[in-house]
């Protein structure tokens, strides 16, 4: 079993502070942790570069909520981020807001008008440096095909009322969401930064353990899909896609993801499970355990830790249960695959999950101030550290190309005898050569995600999404 404590063994890389484009630390805090174990004047915002607040939701016609965040947290949360010199943003929309709401708002060019200035407003009453703009499934999840270009247009008219204040988005992070939700070439145009949830990638849900938020894949993905749930594919989806690395910000989780094994005697990756694992003391939620969560659990003994060394992962399990979860070593990995892509920083979400109140012995902030040290060195942090980046225990991070060699390409617009918006089924035969056929996303803007071709003397049979004789395929 591994040490909790911040001692454990890091390799620093020499003693000279190494320069990278990876400068930013974007810290965000959930306002309902003020409500639990974690109020805005606990944080320390000297380890962080930007300050978000999260969430705000916008109603139906266009105005900010003036329930979700009272006026006394935002200025709270300004004065003490702005003293420190961070940049402070407030998050609207999040993982409550309702995708149909904002389909809307996009799509109707009155209520799109009223939002930009509710927003605008929001940021001059409160001396905000910016906005976190969270829409994490357009076109999906209730949205409509028209969202792509309606979200590039809101953005646009957004910036020009703004008055150059940061613009950031929150969006989902694999290809299987992306390439179909976001115009990312003209998006490009009208944000500063776009904060890649890269995490919250396995679950419950699976009905199979997995890794959170690992940063690479496992050697036996069992689908293209599931090679994707990982970092370092994250990371060159989106730059092969066309986003710069110079605006990308990587999101990393204090939240793990819990479950209940099916049997205590198969208990390591992809063993079969029943359901989320018990809900933590603090979030109050099945199947989420954040930092601190995990660490008062591991501080009490009788878990079995497992380290994936190809993965570069942490999980515990102790009788049904089993957890995936950040810890410093992951993170150290993570810290040096954003160095190596040199995207613009990282995001943790939410600092407030952290150990705040060093409960474990690691020190305050333990997976904050890991972070910190390493990414905004020569920047003060307050704490009288000097900063160098380090990789994790035992780890050696390669120098790869961020060329990609994936056969999915990307359109603005369907091929010539291809439908508008993908079918139900999400793939589509070639109308040309009935052996090759392309998958989407259902009920999506047609955008291929891949090509695929059937075997010698098949056809692509629509019916059931198999590849079938030729002879048995009606046309």
């Amino acid at each position: 079993m591994r040490s909790w404590a911040l001692g454990l063994l890091v390799l620093f890389c020499g003693a000279t502070t190494l320069q990278a484009a990876t400068d930013k630390l974007f810290c965000y805090y959930n306002s309902v942790a003020e409500y639990r174990n974690v109020a805005i004047t606990d944080l320390k915002p000297k380890l962080c570069t930007h300050m978000v607040l999260q969430y705000t939701r916008l109603y139906p016609y266009g105005a900010v909520s003036t329930i979700d965040l009272p006026a006394s947290s935002i200025s709270k949360f300004v004065n003490l981020g702005k003293a420190a010199g961070a940049k402070v943003l407030v998050s609207i929309g999040g993982p409550e807001q309702s995708s149909s709401v904002l389909s809307s708002l996009m799509s109707i060019v009155s209520l799109r008008k009223a939002t930009v200035l509710s927003i605008a407003a929001l940021v001059n009453d409160y001396g905000l440096d910016g906005i976190d703009f969270y829409w994490r499934y357009p076109v999906l999840a209730g949205g409509n095909p028209e969202d792509r270009e309606n979200f590039v247009t809101f953005l646009s008219q957004l910036k020009a009322a703004m008055s150059g204040k940061l613009i950031a988005i929150s969006v989902a992070p694999t290809k299987d969401f992306f390439l179909s939700s976001y115009d990312i070439a003209a998006l490009s145009s009208y944000v500063d930064y776009v904060n890649v949830m890269a995490f919250d990638l396995r679950g419950y849900w699976d009905a199979k353990t997995g890794f959170n938020a690992p940063p690479y894949p496992s050697t036996a993905e069992s689908s293209l899909d599931e090679a994707q749930l990982n970092v370092d594919s994250i990371l060159r989806g989106w730059i092969s896609a066309g986003l710069s690395s110079s605006k990308i910000i990587l999101g990393v989780s204090t939240e793990g993801h819990s479950y209940k094994l099916s049997s205590t005697f198969a208990t390591g990756l992809k063993a079969r499970t029943i359901g989320p694992g018990n809900e933590g003391v603090y979030t109050g939620t099945l199947g989420v355990l954040n930092y601190l969560e995990v660490c008062e659990l591991l501080k009490k003994g009788d878990w079995t830790v497992v380290w994936s060394n190809i993965q570069k992962a942490h999980y515990a399990y102790k009788g049904d249960q089993w957890v995936s979860y950040e810890s410093l070593d992951s993170l150290g990995v993570k810290i040096a695959l954003a160095l190596q892509y040199n995207v613009a920083g990282i995001g943790m979400w939410a600092v407030d999950g952290d150990d705040v109140k060093n409960v474990c012995g690691g020190g305050p902030f333990t997976l904050l101030d890991f972070v910190s040290i390493r990414v905004l060195a020569p920047r003060e942090t307050g704490e009288g550290t000097t900063a160098a980046w380090a990789s994790s225990p035992g780890t050696t991070i390669a120098k790869t190309t961020t060329t990609s060699t994936t056969t999915t390409t990307t359109t603005t617009a369907a091929p010539t005898g291809l439908p508008a918006v993908c079918p139900s089924s999400g793939f589509v035969r070639d109308p040309y050569d009935c052996a090759k056929f392309y998958r989407c996303i259902a009920a999506a803007k047609f955008v291929i995600l891949s090509v695929q071709t059937c075997g010698t003397g098949l056809c692509f049979d629509t019916r059931y999404n198999v590849c079938n004789w030729k002879a048995n395929v009606p046309f």
